[in-house]
């Protein structure tokens, strides 16, 4: 079973928040909507 573009952008971002977690960040939340941030 393949994996939505949703899903992947949900584990793409997880992955930010863990490696947030890892350097000592806190993190109060993830989020996959768009922000409209062209940068």
């Amino acid at each position: 079973m393949r994996e939505t573009p949703e899903e992947l952008t949900a584990w793409h971002e997880a992955g930010h928040a863990w490696a947030a977690l890892l350097v000592g960040a806190k993190v109060h939340s993830v989020s996959i909507a768009p922000d409209n941030d062209d940068g």
